[in-house]
C-alpha cells in the first residue's frame, strides 16, 4: 500500500484531483450504462473497472506506470462480483467466467508478445489488459483494443503534427485503454 501512495505522490494526484477524476468517470459511465439499458450486475461490474481505469490512466499519464496494487484490487473485484453474478444468474456465471478467463489469457498474451518483441508494450500494460479481458469478456476487449488502438492513433498522429511529441516518444496505454472502454459501451449493444 505504500508503494501505492508514493506513486499517487510522484504522479502528483492529490484528493482533489482523484475524487474529480471518479465522479467524472462514474457520470460518463452510468450515463452510458443506464441509457443502453444494460443490467444491474453489469452495470455494477463496468463501474467498478472503469473506476479503477481512469485511476490508473491517471497515474500512467503522469510517471508512465500502470500500480500492481490497483490491478491486485481489480481481480480481487471482480471475484467478489462473480458471487453477485451466482446470485443474479446462476445459470450464466460458468459461462461468463470461462469467457472471462479465456478473454484475460488472450489479452494479455497479445500484450506479452508486443512485450518480448520490444515494441513499446510495458509490464503494466500486459497485466492491464488481462484485467480488461476478466471484465469484458472476449468480443467486447478486442472491441475496446481495436477503439483503444484507434484513438492513440488518432492522438499520434496529430501530436506528431503539432510537433507535441517526436516518433521515439513513448505513450501511455491506460489512458486509451480506458477511452477505447468507454468507445466501446457508446457503440455496443
Amino acid at each position: 500500500m505504500n508503494s501505492l501512495l508514493l506513486k499517487i505522490k510522484e504522479a502528483d494526484i492529490d484528493v482533489k484531483k482523484g475524487s474529480l477524476c471518479l465522479i467524472f468517470n462514474l457520470l460518463i459511465t452510468v450515463g452510458i450504462l443506464i441509457f443502453k439499458n444494460f443490467g444491474t450486475m453489469y452495470v455494477i461490474s463496468m463501474i467498478c473497472l472503469t473506476s479503477i481505469l481512469s485511476f490508473v490512466s491517471l497515474i500512467d499519464f503522469k510517471i508512465k506506470i500502470i500500480p500492481n496494487e490497483l490491478i491486485v484490487l481489480a481481480i480481487i473485484l471482480r471475484g467478489i462480483l462473480y458471487v453477485g453474478y451466482i446470485f443474479f444468474t446462476p445459470v450464466e456465471v460458468l459461462r461468463l467466467f470461462i469467457n472471462n478467463i479465456l478473454a484475460a489469457l488472450v489479452c494479455s498474451t497479445i500484450f506479452f508478445v508486443g512485450r518480448l518483441f520490444r515494441m513499446g508494450v510495458g509490464a503494466g500494460d500486459v497485466k492491464l489488459y488481462f484485467v480488461i479481458g476478466l471484465y469484458l469478456g472476449l468480443v467486447a476487449s478486442f472491441n475496446a483494443l481495436f477503439y483503444a488502438v484507434l484513438v492513440m492513433f488518432v492522438y499520434a498522429i496529430i501530436a506528431l503534427i503539432t510537433k507535441k511529441m517526436k516518433m521515439k516518444d513513448e505513450l501511455a496505454v491506460a489512458p486509451f485503454a480506458y477511452l477505447g472502454v468507454l468507445v466501446m459501451f457508446i457503440f455496443s449493444n
